[in-house]
């Protein structure tokens, strides 16, 4: 019994953009809203299944969808007979997400941008807070309440994170 399990997200072609080093070889990071495909290879008279994150069955080899949040975790894809029977994973893990903080009155805030891009990569950062410019800094020290967009940019593309403040 021999499987193999693939994946990319679509636009990616490089494996070391899309998740940033220290993550497994079997990672990948895509970001809401990113197309994924995964496929389960397995010899053409095997039986296989692939268990989604949800513990679904899922009874299609190649699997396509757009990423929501209820999407990440694990997929594993087993082929078997009556003999053996052999698994790979692939795991689909959120690099970064919106986040909130919560202030008390008059608190100030520190912000980290923590794209999912690998850090000596990184060509720029900019910040914008409620939609307007507002730094060149990777990290924002004592900010008040607002939405705050860090983008990052390298040879690569760009990243985003968004940090609401209240």
């Amino acid at each position: 019994v021999t499987s193999t399990f693939t994946g990319f997200i679509n636009g990616e072609t490089n494996r070391s953009t899309q998740c940033p080093p220290g993550n497994p070889l079997n990672a990948l990071c895509p970001r809401i809203g990113q197309q994924v495909n995964l496929n389960c290879s397995i010899n053409y008279n095997n039986s296989y299944n692939i268990i989604s994150p949800n513990s679904s069955i899922v009874t299609n080899r190649n699997l396509s969808f757009i990423m929501k949040p209820t999407d990440f975790g694990s997929y594993t894809c087993t082929s078997y007979n009556d003999c053996n029977e052999v698994s790979n994973t692939i795991i689909l893990k959120q690099c970064n997400s919106p986040s909130s903080i919560c202030l008390a009155t008059g608190s100030l805030a520190n912000i980290f941008c923590m794209p999912c891009v690998e850090e000596k990569t990184v060509t720029s950062y900019t910040w914008y807070k409620n939609g307007v410019f507002f730094s060149n800094n990777r990290n924002l020290i004592d900010v008040g309440p607002g939405t705050y967009v860090c983008t990052v940019r390298n040879h690569a593309g760009s990243d985003s994170q968004i940090t609401r403040v209240v």
